[in-house]
């Protein structure tokens, strides 16, 4: 059976798990290669009055591919959720075993974008590389919002100085 993916079918999500107001948003992710940016968006739509987010991926099961999934892979439904403008409350992010991947690129940028960020934190995987691409962009996402306090540390808790 193949699962179609739409607005209304995030409405029904939305009545029928309707959250009740929190502050913080934690999340454990095991990706297995999957995209989570869609499902955290999802998620923040159904709750109020939300203003931290933590999320720790499980990459224990995510190494072994970096972009495994198909484009039309429900886990990256709908397709266009880089690239909406919704209004979120956030003020605060964590993100730990952050790689730089594409998609996690994407939600930054989104959450950089939808919501008053005050401050980021970033706690990278232990295989990312000093010169990776991912690195780099984000880098260039944090000197373009220099109104907000952002923090990249290495596995081992050693804060990276970006420059």
């Amino acid at each position: 059976m193949h699962l179609q993916y739409s607005i209304t079918h995030a409405r029904k999500l939305q009545e029928m798990f309707h959250l009740p107001d929190i502050s913080v948003l934690e999340l454990c992710v095991e990706t297995c290669g999957h995209v989570y940016g869609a499902m955290v968006l999802n998620l923040l739509r159904i709750c109020n009055a939300k203003q931290k987010l933590n999320v720790f991926v499980d990459c224990r099961a995510s190494w072994t591919t970096v972009e495994a999934c198909p484009p039309d892979c429900l886990c990256n439904q709908p397709q266009n959720w880089r690239n909406q403008n919704i209004y979120l409350s956030l003020e605060e992010v964590e993100i730990v075993n952050f790689k730089g991947s594409g998609y996690e690129i994407d939600f930054l940028k989104l959450l950089f974008r939808c919501a008053p960020l005050m401050t980021v934190t970033l706690k990278l995987a232990a295989k990312v590389s000093p010169s990776s691409r991912g690195r780099k962009e984000t880098y260039k996402i944090f000197k373009a919002n220099p109104a907000v306090e952002c923090h990249v540390y290495r596995k081992r808790g050693k804060e990276i100085i970006y420059a």
